[in-house]
C-alpha cells in the first residue's frame, strides 16, 4: 500500500500494548487511597486515549492522504482534538494534584500545632525562649 505513512505491523502492535497498559490502569486507579476527584480525572484520560488509539492507527497506517482525503482529514483532525483533550485533563489533573498536596500540607501544619499544644499543656514542650515551662526563668 503506498501512501500510508506507516506499515500496520509497526502500529498496531504499539496501540495493542498502550491499550492494555491503560485497562491495567484503570484497574490500578480503583484501589481505595487513591483520591475520587484523581481517579475521575486520570479515567477520563484513559478514555480518551482509548478512543484516539484507533484513529492513530487508521491515519498512519490505513487512509491515504491522496485517496481518502475526507477521512484523512477528519480522523487526524479528531486525534488533534483528542491530544488537545488529553492536555486540557493533564493540566486539571496537575491543579488537582496541587489542591491535593495543599490540603496535605494544610492537614499536616494543623497536627504538628495540636501535637505542639498538648505538649505545652503537659509541660514538656519548650517555650518560645528555649526554656521549659516547668524551669524557673
Amino acid at each position: 500500500m503506498s501512501g500510508i505513512h506507516l506499515h500496520a505491523a509497526v502500529t498496531i502492535p504499539p496501540a495493542v500494548a498502550v491499550g492494555v497498559w491503560a485497562m491495567w490502569y484503570w484497574r490500578r486507579l480503583g484501589r481505595a487511597e487513591v483520591p475520587a476527584r484523581r481517579r475521575q480525572i486520570r479515567r477520563a484520560s484513559l478514555v480518551v486515549m482509548l478512543a484516539s488509539l484507533p484513529l492513530h492507527v487508521a491515519g498512519l497506517s490505513f487512509l491515504t492522504p491522496q485517496i481518502h482525503v475526507r477521512g484523512y482529514v477528519l480522523v487526524w483532525t479528531l486525534a488533534l482534538v483528542s491530544l488537545g483533550l488529553l492536555v486540557g485533563l493533564g493540566v486539571l489533573d496537575m491543579f488537582n494534584s496541587l489542591r491535593l498536596e495543599r490540603e496535605h500540607r494544610h492537614d499536616v501544619h494543623l497536627g504538628a500545632t495540636r501535637l505542639i499544644r498538648t505538649a505545652r499543656a503537659a509541660g514538656l514542650a519548650a517555650s518560645p525562649n528555649g526554656e521549659t515551662e516547668d524551669e524557673p526563668s
